[in-house]
């Protein structure tokens, strides 16, 4: 059985461990994306077919969390915290 707080809970782990192995300080959207794609084989059109829309979300809680902070002035970068 899977809840439905364990998509919020691992992908928040399986976002910011990708960031970790990353050689850069800041990611765009596009670029969390292709590290899940690179890293997990999580691609764009997986994750919006198994949970549409909520990517933005999952940077929101994170953001929450205290894992990332925005990466400058573009308020679509973000940054481990």
């Amino acid at each position: 059985m899977v809840y439905p707080w364990n998509f919020l809970e691992d992908m928040c782990d399986l976002v910011s461990g990708a960031m970790e192995t990353a050689d850069r300080d800041a990611f765009t959207d596009d670029d969390l994306r292709g590290l899940l794609d690179a890293n997990h084989d999580i691609g764009r059109m997986e994750l919006e077919v198994a949970q549409p829309g909520r990517f933005g979300e999952i940077l929101r809680e994170m953001e929450r969390r205290g894992l990332i902070e925005p990466a400058g002035s573009d308020p679509q970068a973000w940054r481990l915290a």
